[in-house]
């Protein structure tokens, strides 16, 4: 393993090779010596370009250090044979060689790719507004530690928290995956998409935001035991956006039903409309969206990016805004699964957690490094 630590070490060993130099030898011993300093610079180039992200893959760095010690023991044993010229031809060849060694593949490509993430997180976590990132701090330790496992991957510490803009993002994506799996899954089924919305508030406190989600909720939950006959699963995906300019919340439910008998014993979209307001009691609302989803694989990873889609922004504006949002949302869930979805659901993660544990038991973690902010790199 070679990090960053050795930079110092190495100018001050090739400082005084420089300085051994300055005195007279035989030829062998210079030659010797020339041998040594120009692998020590090479070293010292693959330290200098490693710099930035710190290690080297260990099966690399010891294959490479092995390298040069076979080199140096062979040109000591052929040094005391009598024919020299034959003999330290082929380390003239061998150093050409080392030459055209490209030190950028020495460098493990995902540690690289970790590091410019997590200063990439290190910028967005300063632009989170809110009292609750001071207090908890969890957001700004997200990816602060990393494991390097033994064939070079990179295990990461994820805070998971509601508002991390890296976490949201992992989450994002899961959710997209883990929906295009379960739909396709149900392409011999009649899939319906559709969207809930009430009027839109004025944000005061976090109460009130509170009381709409629940309403939201609530008046959805009513709906489905109304057509429970109908329905056969669905997936349900609160979306809460806020308008900065007019200071309003409009809260509303993605979702996705598997309809029974659907032609047979058809619901009319009035009939879906006229249930939501009553169950909301609220006659204001005018309109709901119901639509039928085509179940070609791109209309399915389109709808699935829809649902899944993650958005902070409402993190950003100002620390009242924040305040009132993260207390309004403390503990409270966005996904539900229900019926046949969520069985499949199951399923789907009881397989991922055994591929993990795997995962886990083929590769072990071979070193472990933590973040250093204000070098902006990992470090032992």
């Amino acid at each position: 393993m070679l990090t960053i630590n050795y930079n110092k070490k190495l100018t001050t060993y090739q400082t005084n090779i420089e300085n051994f130099l300055m005195e007279e030898h035989s030829t062998i011993v210079e030659f010797f010596i020339d041998f040594i300093i120009f692998l020590i610079e090479k070293i010292y180039k693959i330290v200098e370009l490693v710099k930035d992200v710190v290690i080297i893959p260990a099966l690399q760095t010891v294959t490479f250090f092995i390298m040069l010690f076979f080199l140096v023991f062979y040109l000591l044993f052929n040094l005391f044979n009598l024919d020299i010229t034959y003999n330290v031809k082929p380390i003239f060849n061998i150093i050409t060689e080392l030459e055209t060694i490209n030190t950028d593949e020495l460098i493990n490509p995902h540690l690289r790719i970790t590091t410019e993430r997590k200063r990439k997180h290190q910028e967005k976590a300063e632009e989170i507004k809110g009292d609750f990132k001071n207090k908890t701090k969890i957001i700004n330790q997200c990816m602060n530690v990393i494991g390097i496992q033994e064939n070079g991957y990179i295990t990461n510490s994820y805070c998971k928290h509601r508002y991390c803009p890296t976490c949201t993002k992992i989450k994002e994506l899961k959710n997209k995956f883990l929906l295009e799996k379960i739909l396709n899954n149900f392409t011999d089924k009649t899939l319906l998409f559709g969207t809930f919305t009430v009027r839109t508030i004025k944000v005061k406190n976090e109460n009130d935001v509170k009381e709409l989600r629940k309403k939201v909720t609530e008046a959805f939950s009513k709906l489905t035991r109304t057509f429970k006959k109908n329905i056969g699963g669905y997936i349900k995906k609160i979306e809460t956006v806020y308008n900065p300019t007019k200071n309003e919340c409009n809260i509303h439910i993605h979702t996705i039903f598997i309809m029974l008998n659907y032609f047979t014993d058809y619901i009319p979209k009035s009939k879906w409309l006229e249930k939501w307001k009553k169950f909301l009691n609220d006659e204001t609302v005018t309109q709901i969206k119901l639509e039928l989803i085509n179940k070609t694989n791109g209309d399915l990873k389109k709808i699935s990016s829809y649902i899944a889609k993650e958005n902070i922004e409402k993190m950003l504006i100002t620390d009242e805004i924040s305040n009132i949002f993260a207390l309004a949302e403390y503990k409270s869930r966005d996904f539900t699964f229900s019926g046949d979805f969520r069985i499949l659901k199951k399923q789907i993660l009881e397989e991922e957690k055994s591929e993990k544990e795997i995962n886990k038991k083929i590769s072990s973690i071979l070193v472990s490094l933590k973040w250093n902010k204000e070098q902006k790199i990992y470090i032992n």
